[in-house]
């Protein structure tokens, strides 16, 4: 452990188990094709832990909101099992979440889910929720409109009077629910046994709108509707164990809730964002909630809410109401008060005089208290910024401890987070972040929970950009390495027409290692950063571009196929055109050549797409247009090199105006030897189908075979060079080619050259691959002309060396990756 980062922190065996089943739900499930809906295959009975963890990871592995497919896997009561129901911010209707809670659920999460309705209330929670302690309604209120208030219980006054009319009735040996009481007019014959068979199980009756007794947490927020304050009252009439009640942003009058008084065993009250105009009102009713022990009136303005003078009064006798108290929330507000100046005093004064002075409490109102949790962050008066504040922990902006634990307790309230995450930020710009790891914990979570503000996705990513960056990258385990990946593509992909979060994710992309460390979204990568390459500003499409290059070299074919399945070629082609229609040879149009290369390489379907795309005529467009661009004419030729490798293209080659430009290519010596060498490959290849697959007659074949040579021996054979090799599979087959020792010159001097230049990395390659055999052929073929036997014995002699000098390397070759032929560095 260093710096609080964990040197291995793996994904249990349960959770990679959940997230492999999540990707692949075959393995467990039949899926119908008429509904679309999938079932446990037979035989398969799940445990609580697994449905649950099962529900958790396909969330988190699929981003799918339209969940009716999949959570029809849990409609069998029998063979699955939920207690804690998570629903959050998907498209659930009505009568799936109603099938669902048959499950018994104790715990519900419906908020951001706008496709329900009431009837999932009269038809779902009041029907199958009896036994529910936890609902998070959040933002949905939707599912309360149409709901009629004047049939519905607002207090327990109505019970009284409900009770005295059953007594006079002649049932007052009875108590019996709301909605048991007869209809006056019709029935005067109330019998005790109909009583007893129409009253609700749970003692309270059906004119409760959540008739759910057990509840223990509750949460709403934003209900702005007329009558809303009556609403609420009404709502939390049956709750009377309710132990957590979050109103956030709710429209209520709460100087006038005196429904709160009837939840005496409330131990946290969050009135977030909740407009207070008379504050002593309010003081007076939530001080009588005695038990009480967190209370937020946080605020989420710009500006902190600035209350009445009479408020440090007020803070102090609700407080002194509240023995219980360990947490409480000031963010957003004046609450904190003025700090009281300290007394100047020029005479002689005793020592705990003194000390008194020192030790004064910082925030008025809270003396003689210390809490566990006091929230300030943008409180008027720097009230953060204060000594003394009588708390263990604070949020703030004053140091870094208090932004990341704003951070981190923030989560739910975005514009107190966005505040917390910009001050982060600026001090991680100045590198002043010392609990990095805390910090990017924190950062992942606000950005996992908040997956549509694009503010919060923005800032949170800025940050992430100088961790990835920063010195202490190196303790990023696989596992946390893999939730930030997963974080920048969530927010590049939400978000995915925002320059900044776009340019933010890219940059931070970059500081990995690529391919390696996204090697598990792969495709996802690929797709996101091929969508965005062609429609934002230059610098984005730079970066992308480049991030493509970087995931097209080092991985293995299958990858490179992919690449070139989800349309790269044919983007980087429309980057070319675009390119050579302004007449502007930068970066982006080098790269998007380079990355074809590689994503050609040794990958016959790109070559064939590149080929049909009119990749040979924008070749000879850019060839015309930029003459003098070497790295472009190396990145295009390497291309070409890669095509010329496919038999069957081959003859798409053999036009005039293609082995003209190869031919003269011969003679450049743009960027080393790289542009001449690979013309020489390309034609070489060609030459290798013999004399009667040459079919230009203008451009007679001994004449290029001539040139080609002539260029060959004019090449240094101690050039470094600016290639990877993966496999010398299409060099060695020229070796092959007796009928054309042009061709074997070409192919016997590229392995001179990279054994003698490179001989750790392509010694074991010549070996591993058998090239020493083909080789030593060479060397009794009497038709061949010395220039490549000596070349030959020179990398026979050379593997030779490296081998008895290397014995062990050498038989354990296999084992080195080895970066793939045309790859660039």
């Amino acid at each position: 452990m260093t710096g609080g980062w964990s040197e291995n922190d793996p994904e249990t065996l349960q959770s990679l188990c959940m997230r492999y089943c999540a990707n692949n739900l075959g393995v467990l499930c039949n899926l119908d094709q008429k509904t679309n809906h999938l079932s446990l295959k037979d035989g398969i009975c799940l445990p609580l832990e697994l449905c649950e963890g099962l529900l958790k990871a396909y969330r988190k592995e699929t981003y799918d909101s339209n969940l009716d497919g999949f959570l029809g896997l849990f409609e069998n009561t029998e063979h699955t099992h939920l207690k804690h129901l998570n629903l959050r911010d998907s498209w659930v209707m009505d009568d799936l979440v109603t099938r669902l809670l048959k499950h018994d659920v104790v715990e519900l999460d419906i908020s951001g889910c706008p496709n329900l309705t009431s009837a999932v209330i009269e038809q779902g929670i009041n029907k199958y929720g009896k036994n529910l302690q936890v609902l998070h309604i959040g933002n949905s209120v939707q599912i309360l409109n149409g709901i009629d208030l004047s049939c519905r219980i607002l207090s327990d006054e109505f019970d009284d009077e409900m009770d005295s009319l059953a007594e006079v009735m002649g049932h007052s040996g009875d108590v019996h629910s709301v909605g048991d009481v007869p209809n006056m007019e019709t029935d005067n014959s109330f019998s005790e046994s109909e009583s007893e068979s129409s009253s609700s199980p749970s003692g309270y009756g059906k004119d409760y709108i959540f008739d759910c007794v057990e509840m223990k947490a509750f949460s709403l927020h934003g209900l702005k509707m007329s009558g809303s304050h009556d609403m609420i009252a009404t709502i939390l009439a049956p709750f009377k164990q309710l132990r957590h009640l979050d109103l956030s942003h709710c429209h209520i009058c709460v100087e006038l809730m005196d429904c709160l008084t009837n939840l005496t065993e409330l131990l946290a009250l969050i009135l977030y964002s909740v407009p207070i105009d008379n504050l002593k009102g309010a003081f007076e009713n939530i001080g009588q909630l005695t038990k009480l022990r967190h209370l937020d009136l946080s605020q989420c303005e710009e500006n902190p809410v600035m209350y009445a003078d009479d408020m440090v009064k007020c803070l102090g006798t609700l407080v002194k109401k509240l023995p219980h108290l360990t947490s409480l929330d000031l963010s957003g507000t004046n609450l904190a008060g003025f700090e009281k100046p300290q007394d100047v005093s020029h005479k002689l004064e005793g020592r705990a005089a003194a000390q008194n002075k020192l030790y004064a409490c910082g925030i008025p109102g809270l003396e003689g208290r210390r809490l566990e949790f006091l929230g300030l962050l943008n409180c008027a008066h720097e009230a953060c910024r204060r000594e003394n504040i009588p708390a263990l922990k604070v949020t703030g902006d004053d140091n870094e401890n208090q932004i990341i634990l704003s951070v981190q307790v923030y989560q739910d309230k975005p514009k107190l987070l966005l505040k917390a995450l910009n001050h982060l930020y600026q001090h991680f710009r100045i590198d002043l972040v010392t609990r990095q790891r805390d910090a990017l914990m924190a950062i992942l979570d606000a950005m996992e929970r908040q997956p549509h503000d694009r503010s919060i996705q923005i800032s949170g990513s800025a940050s992430l950009f100088y961790i990835v960056k920063g010195s202490e990258k190196g303790y990023l385990n696989v596992k946390n390495r893999r939730r930030l990946v997963m974080a920048l593509l969530d927010a590049m992909e939400y978000h995915v027409d925002e320059d900044t979060m776009l340019r933010n994710g890219c940059l931070t992309l970059c500081h990995f290692n690529i391919p390696q460390d996204v090697v598990f979204a792969y495709e996802r990568v690929v797709n996101l950063l091929l969508n965005i390459v062609g429609d934002h500003e230059e610098f984005i499409q730079r970066i992308s571009i480049y991030l493509l290059n970087s995931l097209a070299c080092k991985v293995d074919d299958k990858e490179k196929l992919l690449v070139g399945d989800l349309g790269a070629i044919t983007t980087m082609l429309d980057i070319i055109r675009d390119r050579l229609r302004r007449k502007v040879c930068d970066e982006v149009m080098e790269i998007s050549w380079s990355m074809m290369w590689n994503v050609t390489d040794e990958t016959a379907k790109n070559s064939e797409r590149f080929i049909e795309k009119d990749g040979m005529n924008l070749f000879l467009e850019c060839l015309r247009t930029f003459p003098d661009k070497s790295g472009l004419l190396r990145n295009m030729m390497g291309l070409i090199g890669n095509v010329a490798e496919v038999h069957y293209l081959r003859p798409k080659l053999m036009q005039y105006e293609y082995v003209s430009v190869f031919k003269a290519l011969l003679d450049s010596d743009s960027d080393g030897i790289e542009v001449s060498y690979n013309a020489a490959g390309v034609l070489s290849h060609m030459a290798s189908d013999g004399a009667e697959a040459w079919t230009l007659t203008d451009l007679p074949r001994s004449q290029v075979l001539r040139a080609m040579v002539n260029a060959i021996q004019r090449w240094d054979l101690n050039t470094n060079r600016n290639i990877n090799y993966r496999s010398f599979e299409p060099i060695l087959r020229l070796l092959k080619c007796r009928h054309t020792p042009e061709a074997m010159h070409w192919a016997v001097w590229a392995l001179a050259n990279l054994t003698k230049v490179y001989p750790e990395k392509y010694c074991k390659l010549v070996e591993k691959e058998k090239g020493l055999e083909l080789l030593e052929s060479l060397m009794s073929t009497p038709q061949l002309y010395d220039s490549i036997k000596s070349l030959a014995s020179d990398v026979i002699a050379r593997c030779k060396e490296y081998k008895n000098r290397h014995g062990q390397d050498m038989e354990c070759a296999g084992e080195e990756a080895v970066s793939s032929d045309g790859d660039m560095d």
